[in-house]
């Protein structure tokens, strides 16, 4: 997040990136990229093509994308701004996503794996499937 007094209901965010003879760190900063506790990590993995995830926001939650193999095609909509973009791992960029945002996740690689960190601990009445 760019800045602690503005919400932004969701942006791309460069991840810090260190490369010698040994290969590249990628890095998020509390502060620097996000501004909240983590509270939560998971993993997802695929092994199709064109899997589809996600079709809900959250209410409260902050969570940030990280892909680390492969790429995906996310679309986000908050009010009347949408996001179209397609990020891969090969990119070093991560996509955060604010509260009220809605997501539709679409694999693009058949092994495409991703973490997200959480701001808040997994509550179903967090989610919001109707768009």
């Amino acid at each position: 997040m760019k800045s602690k007094s503005k919400v932004i209901p969701f942006e791309e965010i460069k991840l810090d990136k260190f490369s010698d003879k040994r290969g590249t760190i990628c890095v998020l900063n509390k502060s620097k990229q996000y501004n909240f506790e983590i509270k939560r990590i998971y993993f997802f993995q695929n092994k199709k093509n064109d899997i589809i995830r996600g079709f809900h926001s959250q209410k409260k939650n902050h969570c940030i994308f990280v892909p680390v193999y492969g790429k995906f095609k996310i679309k986000l909509n908050f009010k009347d701004k949408t996001y179209n973009r397609v990020i891969s791992a090969a990119s070093k960029k991560a996509i955060y996503i604010g509260p009220g945002v809605w997501r539709e996740i679409l694999t693009v690689n058949k092994t495409f794996s991703c973490f997200i960190i959480n701001s808040k601990f997994y509550d179903k009445k967090d989610y919001n499937f109707v768009k």
